[in-house]
């Protein structure tokens, strides 16, 4: 209001050279005193004919906070892990009849689907387990349980399994429950540092090991030495190689390659590597050394604080001894009265104990599986407190990369990155040349999609407080105000990528095929455009695409309640039909 009452007295003054007796007679910026409407009687009694609150052109907004209150009703958002829900099917048309039967879930769960597929026929088949972002996890044989963050065993049938045969494992956290993993789950792939060392010299041309470079790392990987040893020739046609782990052990499935030139077999335990055939045949105890080394080490108080005020040291040197399993760590006081009982758990959930003792202050240093000192403070620990490890630095290895785009990609980004920072509506409906006056119901997806996906991305980042990036490297210096609420997920990335689904639900098949890769092109570059700008990792973003479609899910439930027709104030009968679905209906209409 100040900022009127400042143009009007602007106004004012200029009216000398620009009001009504400037200039040529006529007022460019008039002033109260030239349009008086309400001393103009035949202005102030002026009535618009009644109408309802749904009739009124703005009143789109007002729906999509209607249908908001109807997801609240329906969709479940926990503050803790929910226990899941894990189920398996069979694959359609598969040709073996085998079975796979489930045990518990491990703590690395993560929420969807799970496919085991059948790569090779050999010893009654081996199959491939991808985890819900389709990263490659582990290789399963026949008969042995398999623990790879689900957990299973593949049974033989009478009819042995063919290839492409396989199984469907669904991990669900339970009926219209919303729940986003922890950030590390949408990592792009493990930081860690490779380097394969051969014991013959190059010029011997016998062949070579070189890592995946999309996937280099599989579930379980660890620090140290992975040996990859030539055991056996056979007729002089192939070389069988034999993996072994840093502790020592062997791995239970050993890997043949023909020694014919340019000949190539995959091995992907732990490690993902492919040992090609040279110019020379290989020899009995030739062999490969892949050695793996975190790309760096951090530990902080876990995300939502601790009351003590204790800490958590760590040798540099030693953190992370041979076979120390890269992924995000725990460590959490489990004693309420003494706060000196801690429980160490592993990324997959395995626990070490320790207790702190001696003093002052007690403190308890253990060398396995990490080496690691916790010292008490002058406040005590209590139950729950603790610290996040992470071998690897998921987040440095995250920050790196938002380093790269601020240098490489901030000044072409820059004006979209400011004009996105409040709305981005606009942005959708130039996509699809519409407007509220010609796509009204459309309209109201977008803004459907904006409330419910802040809403529910809210709900999660005060659930995780993860910190934004500029607060870990404020060389960022992010070009717009940073928010004042957590990092995970990316709120822009939900709501962009829930406007997309939601519209797609409109669109007709002709249009949803050429026009959805374009939305959903544009979800992504908004979602981009805030890591550029240094306010998210690409790990919020990519899990706020997730959410957008589990949201989605609810919002075209039969779940949802039938809350239309309603009005303000409500219609007195009850709904008998669900808004959202409604509101769909409405806007594939606007397309036909």
């Amino acid at each position: 209001m100040a900022g009127s009452n400042e143009a009007n007295e602007a106004n004012e003054a200029n009216a000398g050279s620009l009001g009504r007796s400037g200039g040529s007679g006529f007022g460019v910026l008039p002033d109260r005193v030239d349009l008086p409407f309400i001393a103009e009687d035949r202005v102030d009694r002026k009535r618009l004919p009644p109408a309802g609150w749904r009739d009124r052109f703005w009143a789109g907004e007002w729906a999509a906070w209607l249908t908001l209150v109807d997801f609240a009703q329906t969709a479940v958002l926990p503050y803790v892990r929910p226990t899941p829900t894990v189920t398996v099917v069979a694959k359609t048309g598969n040709v073996g009849n085998g079975t796979c039967t489930l045990g518990a879930v491990q703590a690395s769960w993560q929420t969807g689907l799970y496919r085991l597929r059948c790569v090779s026929t050999a010893s009654n088949g081996v199959f491939a387990l991808t985890d819900p972002r389709g990263r490659l996890l582990v290789l399963a044989g026949v008969g042995t349980p398999v623990s790879a963050e689900v957990v299973f065993t593949i049974n033989t049938g009478g009819t042995a399994f063919a290839v492409g045969d396989g199984f469907d494992i669904t991990v669900s956290p339970g009926d219209e429950t919303l729940w986003l993993d922890a950030p590390v789950a949408f990592r792009s792939q493990m930081p860690a540092r490779f380097s394969v060392t051969a014991s013959f010299p190059a010029s011997d041309n016998k062949g070579t090991c070189r890592m995946a470079a999309a996937q280099p790392a599989l579930h379980g990987l660890g620090t140290g030495t992975y040996t990859l040893a030539c055991t056996a020739i056979n007729a002089r046609a192939t070389a069988t190689f034999q993996l072994t782990y840093p502790d020592g052990n062997p791995s239970a499935v050993s890997y043949v390659v023909a020694l014919a030139k340019d000949a190539k077999v995959a091995v992907q335990d732990e490690v993902n590597c492919v040992i090609t055939s040279g110019a020379t045949p290989f020899d009995a105890g030739d062999k490969f050394e892949i050695k793996v080394r975190p790309l760096t080490v951090g530990i902080v108080p876990k995300l939502v604080g601790n009351t003590g005020n204790g800490t958590c040291t760590y040798d540099p040197d030693t953190l992370a001894p041979d076979n120390t399993t890269i992924g995000l760590w725990s460590l959490r006081c489990t004693d309420a009265a003494s706060g000196l009982t801690f429980n160490l758990y592993d990324p997959d959930g395995n626990v070490t104990a320790l207790t702190l003792s001696g003093g002052p202050p007690p403190s308890a240093r253990i060398t396995t599986p990490l080496v690691l000192t916790v010292t008490a403070g002058s406040t005590p620990f209590a139950e729950g407190d603790g610290f996040d490890i992470d071998i690897g630095g998921f987040d440095e290895q995250e920050l790196r990369d938002l380093v790269r785009l601020a240098e490489d990609e901030r000044a072409d980004a820059l004006g979209e990155i400011i004009a996105q920072h409040d709305s981005f509506i606009s942005y959708f409906m130039a996509a699809m040349s519409i407007s509220p006056k010609t796509h009204p119901s459309t309209c109201l997806l977008l803004h459907i999609g904006s409330v419910v996906g802040a809403f529910v991305s809210l709900h999660f980042k005060g659930l995780y407080q993860r910190r934004r990036p500029s607060q870990r490297a404020p060389g960022l210096l992010p070009p717009v105000p940073v928010p004042g609420h957590p990092a995970y997920p990316s709120g822009h990335s939900t709501q962009a990528h829930l406007m997309a689904l939601c519209v797609k639900q409109a669109l007709p098949d002709g249009v949803r095929k050429e026009l959805g890769d374009v939305l959903d092109a544009l979800a992504d570059r908004i979602a981009r455009n805030r890591e550029i700008a240094g306010l998210h990792y690409g790990s919020d973003s990519r899990a706020g695409a997730d959410l957008a479609g589990q949201i989605l899910a609810i919002l075209t439930s039969s779940s949802m309640p039938l809350s239309v027709p309603q009005s303000v104030p409500p219609d007195e009968d009850p709904g008998t039909g669900a808004r959202f679905k409604a509101i769909v209906t409405a806007a594939q209409a606007e397309w036909s």
